[in-house]
């Protein structure tokens, strides 16, 4: 009994996000397409909560990180790791000309055709939009610190290593976006529609720790997304959403 009524609970689940999705793509007169941008600094979790949401929404997702490692790939003439390859950082500092091709890639995508979730930290500056969602997710060096250590659990990359990784992503992308835009990387308010923080989540660096983070995360997220998009009446109360304004507000 118990679990068929778990199957019954799950089926009953996904049937609320469809209609959620329809009413996502219906939320604006029936505009189209729909693009959910997520910004953030280095590990904050936009591609794990970008590819979740993308999942429930039914909307395909894109990652920045996998579109440069395939640009960098193209000039080097090697493969690169689509995540913290330092390899990534070093071309695009020696190559102006990655940067400015991943650019007019992400903003090609927010004018292609169907919905789509894309994780693009730059791209809020690149292309300033009113039609789009644009999202930031905050969290903490040490909490990124952590997420990142996880994700290295197998190959036993060491404590100071990951913090190093991720102080050097940062460095990188910050003087890239300041370089091309003339704008700091940081949540403005302006720009951003929900800002939500994601820094509390995973308070040791462990994957059990990871996992419950993110299942605890992820329905707060999801909560924001929705009444920026009209699909929720009252914008969720929980401590993590530090703003969150209706799209067409």
């Amino acid at each position: 009994a118990g679990s068929g009524l778990g199957l019954r609970t799950k089926k009953v689940a996904h049937l609320s996000d469809i209609l959620k999705a329809s009413a996502v793509r219906l939320g604006r007169g029936g505009v189209d397409p729909m693009k959910i941008v997520i910004s953030g600094l280095t590990a904050a979790g936009k591609t794990t909560h970008g590819a979740l949401l993308a999942e429930q929404l039914g909307f395909r997702f894109h990652s920045s990180t996998l579109t440069l490692a395939e640009i960098v790939a193209e000039r080097i003439a090697r493969p690169v790791l689509p995540r913290w390859d330092p390899a990534m950082d070093e071309a695009r500092l020696a190559d102006v000309g990655i940067d400015e091709e991943l650019d007019q890639r992400m903003v090609h995508l927010l004018d292609s055709p169907g919905d789509a979730v894309i994780d693009a930290c730059m791209l809020p500056w690149v292309a300033p939009s009113a039609e789009h969602l644009y999202v930031w997710l905050d969290s903490g060096l040490a909490s990124r610190v952590r997420k990142c250590f996880v994700s290295h659990l197998e190959d036993g990359v060491p404590w100071g290593e990951a913090r190093a990784r991720v102080l050097s992503k940062d460095r990188v992308t910050v003087g890239q976006l300041l370089k091309s835009t003339g704008h700091a990387l940081n949540p403005d308010p302006r720009l951003f529609h929900l800002i939500v923080s994601n820094g509390d989540t995973i308070p040791q660096p462990t994957l059990a720790c990871a996992q419950e983070g993110i299942e605890m995360f992820a329905p707060i997220f999801r909560a924001g997304v929705d009444y920026c998009l009209g699909v929720r009446s009252h914008p969720p109360t929980e401590s993590q959403v530090i703003q969150c304004r209706p799209l067409d507000a």
